[in-house]
């Protein structure tokens, strides 16, 4: 049984990603826990933060909080077909990023599903930095992304950048492997370059990474990095091509936040587009 762990503030965008996981996974037996924390400012950093919250205060809003996980278990229940899918609640006074990353000591999970909010303006930064933490703090399980305008559906194509400068553990492909299988996914693999041939390190990687998805069918292309530009460069490939997932390897923390910085000042929604699996 897959064990999937979605964070949920009850708001539309975060139900979108848990109907996406439920999509995604429609055909496998799962246990999904449904996350919420509360008592935390989000607007601020947990290393400046101070909880000045009086113990009525914590109580009212830990019953608040296992109210609204009930009611949302319950309607998940009742609106979904798949008897295999298992609905579990947790409700944490605590920061989500520290919540998030004790439940995966705790419990044995396969995947993060998690929800973000495409729009202009400061929200969108927030929203951005706050999944970029989360993303530091949290390591050792993939983490799928689901932007609130991206379709419901299964992925038609999943692209996978790399870069072949570091070897990829084969387990961090097998998530990858299962969704593609699952959903009849064709895989692009996209090596963002300068252009510059391969050295016999990033030949023998690039063999590693085709081996390891060899039962998928796969198309490899190469991308000019113009102006050091890797995140333009692949928003272009999905724009062109309609690439429906983009995956991400060994967790490319700058590169998202080059991303999610510039779609914030260009107005870009490239992340408000497309679900991005980051393994």
């Amino acid at each position: 049984m897959k064990r999937i762990l979605i964070p949920t503030d009850f708001s539309q965008n975060a139900r979108h990603a848990i109907d996406f996981a439920l999509k995604l996974f429609d055909d496998e037996s799962c246990e999904l826990t449904l996350l919420h924390t509360f008592g935390a400012d989000g607007m601020k950093s947990p290393q400046t933060l101070v909880w000045q919250v009086g113990d009525a205060e914590v109580e009212k809003a830990s019953k608040d909080s296992e109210i609204e996980l009930k009611t949302l278990r319950q309607d998940l229940i009742a609106s979904n077909k798949n008897h295999h899918h298992q609905f579990k609640t947790v409700s944490k006074y605590n920061y989500l990023s520290d919540e998030i990353e004790s439940q995966l000591k705790s419990g044995n999970y396969d995947l993060v599903v998690m929800g973000t909010k495409g729009s202009s303006g400061s929200r969108e930064v927030w929203v951005g930095s706050n999944t970029v933490h989360v993303l530091d703090q949290v390591g050792g399980v993939p983490m799928l992304i689901i932007p609130e305008h991206s379709e419901i559906k299964y992925p038609g194509e999943i692209a996978l950048a790399v870069t072949y400068k570091e070897k990829v553990p084969v387990g961090h492909m097998e998530l990858l492997n299962k969704i593609a299988v699952q959903c009849n996914s064709d895989i692009s693999l996209l090596h963002v370059t300068d252009g510059d041939e391969l050295t016999e390190k990033q030949q023998s990687i690039k063999e590693e990474i085709l081996d390891a998805i060899k039962y998928v069918k796969i198309a490899v292309y190469t991308l000019a990095d113009e102006d050091d530009d890797a995140e333009e460069a692949i928003q272009k490939f999905v724009k062109d091509t309609g690439v429906d997932m983009i995956a991400l390897v060994n967790r490319q923390h700058s590169f998202f936040e080059k991303m999610l910085q510039k779609s914030t000042l260009k107005g870009l929604s490239y992340h408000s587009k497309v679900p991005l699996l980051v393994l």
